[in-house]
Order: structure tokens, then C-alpha cells, then sequence
């Protein structure tokens, strides 16, 4: 009996001693995998801030070197700009319209020699991510702020620039028209004008806080009347919908240059200067730009209208004297840089802008204001006289800011974005 019982008891402390046994060996397989698991989170955060942070930097070395072609351009304009013929000129515009990427792109036909050299020179370089940049003219684009310009040529041109935008967009799009027959063109281009203006009176009636009122406490502070300082800001102006904006925003900006280049406006744009100017005629205006056997970028607004006359555009002289064109060399660029490190990407947006160069069109253009009745000012920025003086004498040499000293440094850059 007595062995009985010492057999027993020491058969319980075995299976004791194999439960604790058991238990701690779960104990650490759990701590295992939690401390695994900690780590590995860990390790995917750190190398993702790493990426991040890669991704980054390759997106500002996009953007140093769009600074850089930029620079170049206009030193190139500014020295051989007069020495080009018109029909080349854009031949100088390949240093900035051209996307670039790092790795650089190999073509199909390149040789193996060629690629492998290629290859090389990126497995020896410090740029662990990759970029792509692209530059455009933003200067092309309306200027929303010029609704409240000085210049009254300038302020009206644009309203009913904007105006026309919309417009368009109704007659040339039935379904789109139909789905919005209640939209009024006209009181959002007030609204828009009102958000900008000094005075407190809507151009629509009444006060301009009332169309902010249901906005609560944030409506009290609106419309700002001040210039749009981007683009979003148009989404709060009174009756603006999204899908409004949407029209809208890519023929707009707030960095204009107080005139259009029709050498690099966009169709939309191009469209806007009149409802005659269908998409036919601006395609065949587009096609004329970019082939120097068609005649290739537009010399001065005479060059430009003639053509678009000829295309079946029907723009009377009174309008065509309204809009403020320019064919100087572009000065205002929207660059776009994104940079990718594994599954990271970081994008950067600035927009360099000329400020001497600007304010040197708007002056031109109020002393031109001033010695013709108000907006008779040319199409070209000259007065009636210049004018007659140019076609007296069609060898006198056009007004152009190519010989504009250059500012030392890297172009200015007054919008800097990153997401």
C-alpha cells in the first residue's frame, strides 16, 4: 500500500514536470514569434521611412536639374534668341520640353555596347530610387488674379476669357448642357471676380457675404478680396461645383504672365479666345506650330490671325485687339518631379516665375493704356501709333524681352509643393 502510494506521487511530480515543461515552451514559441513579428514591423517601417526619405531626395534631384535645363534655356534665348529664325526657334525649346528619367530610358535600337555602358554608370552611381521630371509653360495659361488687374484691357479680356471657357463647353457638349441647364456662366465669372475685388458689393446683386453665409463662421471670413494665392481656393469661391473646377483648372493659373502665347497655349485655351475657333481650327493651329513645313510658331498677332482667318476662324479686329498676346521666349514654368525607391513615391511641384519680367509686360501695357482711349491697347502690347509706326516701316525691329539680363542664381522659384 505504502508503495502503491510513493508510486503514484511520483508518477504526478512527471506529469507536473511535463506540463510546466510544455507550458514554458509555449511560453517561448510565443515570445518568439511576438518578438518576431515586433521586428519585422519594425524593420518594414524603418526601411519604408528609408525609402521615403530616398524617394525624396531623388524627386529633388529631379527638381535641381529641371532648375538647371531651365537656366540653360534661357541663357541659350537671352544669347542666340535674336540669331534663330522664327522657324527654329523652337529647336532651343527641346532643352526644357523634353521628359527626363533617371535611370535614363534605353531605346530598342541602341546597341548591347551601348545599353551595357548605361547600365554601368547607374549601378555605379550613389541614387538608390529613380525619378522622372517634366516642365511645362505656365505662362500659357489664363491668369485668374489678372480679374483684377489694373490694366483694364487685361481684366476684361480675361472675364471673358473664362466666360468662354464655359460657354464652350455648353455648345459644344449636349449632354454636358443638358445635365446643367441651370448653370449660369456669367454669375460664376462674377463670383469669381468678386472673390478677388476691393469692394464688398457682389457684381451678381446685393453683397457678396451673402452667398457665404450658410458656411457659418468660415463664411464670415469670405470672399477674402484679395488675389487667388492657388488654385484650390477656386473650389470655395460661391456656386463653384467640382466637376466646374474641373473644367476650369487646367486652363488656369494664378502665375500668368498679364498676356497668352499662342505658341504654347493649350487647345482649351486657344478655344476660349472665341466660340469660331472650334477644336478643327485649333488642331490645324496646333499642327501650324509644331511643323516648321507648315509655317511653324507664329510670328506676332498678325502672323497669328491671319492664320486663324484662314482656318475658318471668324474673330473680329475689336476682339482681336482685346486679347493681349505675347511670342516672347517662355519665362514661367510648372515643374513636376517624382521620385520612386522601392514602394515609395514622393512627388514635387514649383513653379518658377520671372517677377521683373511680368511687371515689365503689365507696365507696358497701362502706358500703352494711357496714350490710346482706354482698351484700345494692340493685341501685341503696342499702341495705335507703334502700330502704324510698324507697318510704315516693316523693318523696324518688334519690342522683345530675349536681351533682358538673366538674374544670377537659379530661377526663382514662388511654389513649392510636396506630397
Amino acid at each position: 500500500m505504502k508503495w502503491t502510494r510513493q508510486l503514484l506521487g511520483s508518477k504526478n511530480q512527471k506529469g507536473m514536470a511535463l506540463l510546466l515543461a510544455l507550458f514554458t515552451m509555449m511560453f517561448i514559441f510565443f515570445l518568439v514569434i511576438e518578438i518576431t513579428y515586433t521586428t519585422n514591423v519594425e524593420y518594414a517601417v524603418n526601411a519604408n521611412s528609408i525609402n521615403r526619405l530616398r524617394a525624396y531626395y531623388a524627386a529633388r534631384a529631379g527638381l535641381d536639374l529641371s532648375l538647371l535645363r531651365i537656366k540653360i534655356y534661357l541663357q541659350a534665348k537671352n544669347q542666340l534668341g535674336e540669331q534663330i529664325p522664327p522657324a527654329q526657334a523652337k529647336i532651343l525649346d527641346m532643352i526644357w520640353t523634353f521628359p527626363f528619367s533617371w535611370p535614363p530610358q534605353t531605346p530598342l535600337e541602341m546597341s548591347m555596347v551601348d545599353k551595357e555602358a548605361i547600365q554601368g554608370k547607374v549601378k555605379d552611381s550613389l541614387l538608390k530610387a529613380s525619378y522622372r521630371t517634366d516642365i511645362f509653360d505656365e505662362g500659357s495659361r489664363i491668369d485668374l488674379n489678372d480679374l483684377d488687374s489694373p490694366s483694364k484691357t487685361i481684366r476684361e479680356t480675361t472675364g471673358k476669357l473664362i466666360l468662354n471657357i464655359y460657354e464652350s463647353k455648353m455648345a459644344q457638349d449636349d449632354g454636358w448642357a443638358r445635365a446643367h441647364s441651370d448653370f449660369r456662366p456669367q454669375e460664376l465669372v462674377n463670383n469669381i471676380i468678386d472673390w478677388i475685388d476691393k469692394d464688398t458689393a457682389s457684381k451678381n446683386g446685393g453683397s457678396e457675404k451673402q452667398y457665404y453665409a450658410k458656411l457659418g463662421e468660415e463664411g464670415a471670413l469670405l470672399p477674402p478680396n484679395r488675389g487667388f494665392r492657388t488654385l484650390n481656393e477656386l473650389r470655395l469661391v460661391a456656386g463653384m461645383k467640382e466637376e466646374l473646377f474641373q473644367i476650369l483648372k487646367d486652363q488656369v493659373t494664378v502665375y500668368g504672365i498679364k498676356a497668352i502665347n499662342p505658341n504654347y497655349a493649350s487647345a482649351k485655351v486657344l478655344e476660349s479666345f472665341d466660340t469660331s475657333l472650334t477644336k478643327e481650327v485649333v488642331k490645324e493651329i496646333v499642327e501650324r506650330r509644331s511643323d516648321n513645313a507648315k509655317g511653324g510658331p507664329f510670328i506676332d498677332a498678325k502672323d497669328f490671325w491671319q492664320f486663324v482667318a484662314q482656318s475658318g476662324g471668324r474673330v473680329t479686329p475689336e476682339k482681336q485687339q482685346q486679347i493681349p498676346l505675347t511670342f516672347d521666349a517662355v519665362y514661367n514654368f510648372r515643374i513636376r518631379s517624382i521620385g520612386e525607391a522601392s514602394n515609395q513615391q514622393r512627388e514635387i511641384e514649383a513653379i518658377v516665375f520671372d517677377i521683373d519680367r511680368i511687371a515689365g509686360n503689365l507696365a507696358q501695357q497701362l502706358i500703352d493704356e494711357r496714350k490710346n482711349d482706354p482698351g484700345v491697347a494692340g493685341a501685341t502690347g503696342q499702341t495705335g501709333a507703334e502700330q502704324s509706326g510698324a507697318a510704315a516701316d516693316p523693318n523696324k525691329k518688334k519690342k522683345t524681352n530675349s536681351n533682358v539680363p538673366l538674374p544670377k542664381g537659379p530661377p526663382r522659384i514662388v511654389y513649392f509643393y510636396e506630397r
